[in-house]
């Protein structure tokens, strides 16, 4: 299924004009915390998918490692960083402080990837973040589309900025 690159533009743009408005973010640095919920929000759906597989073949007390999911191309993610969990927490839920514990959790299990997690969800406005992941909730991206996105928002927003000597 191809990208629907009219809607993706719009949510991004969305989510941009909500660090743009509600955050203390310079339009160059928007890249970096909507590319990792989007990541999130596909490492969930290749988790769910190898889970499904691998579900049947651990029963009782035995249970898929990390290791299990890693050799069918998906990156494990414990229970507290599910994008869906996140997504689902309530109003009153520290969701900067969720998210940075998610990012841990997902670094601790797949350390290949510790230093190419955000750890700054704290300093957005937890209004900002809920307002983040309901708008990237219904995005389907498969292929190139993270090239697409980086250069979205490279395009829009951080070459501008740069060209006004930031």
């Amino acid at each position: 299924m191809a990208v629907d690159l009219q809607d993706l533009s719009r949510r991004l743009f969305a989510a941009a004009n909500q660090l743009w408005t509600n955050s203390a973010l310079r339009p160059d640095q928007y890249a970096q915390p909507v590319l990792a919920l989007i990541a999130l929000r596909q490492m969930e759906a290749r988790f769910e998918a190898v889970h499904a597989e691998l579900a049947p073949k651990f029963t009782g007390r035995l249970k898929p490692q990390p290791s299990d999911y890693q050799a069918r191309g998906a990156i494990f993610l414990p229970e507290n960083a599910r994008f869906s969990g996140l997504l689902a927490l309530p109003g009153t839920a520290d969701l900067g402080a969720a998210l940075n514990a998610a990012m841990k959790g997902i670094a601790d299990a797949n350390p290949e990837l510790a230093a190419a997690l955000p750890q700054a969800y704290a300093a957005l406005p937890n209004a900002v973040l809920q307002d983040l992941l309901r708008i990237l909730a219904p995005l389907k991206i498969e292929g190139d589309a993270y090239g697409l996105i980086f250069e979205y928002f490279m395009g829009q927003f951080a070459s501008t900025y740069m060209q006004k000597g930031g």
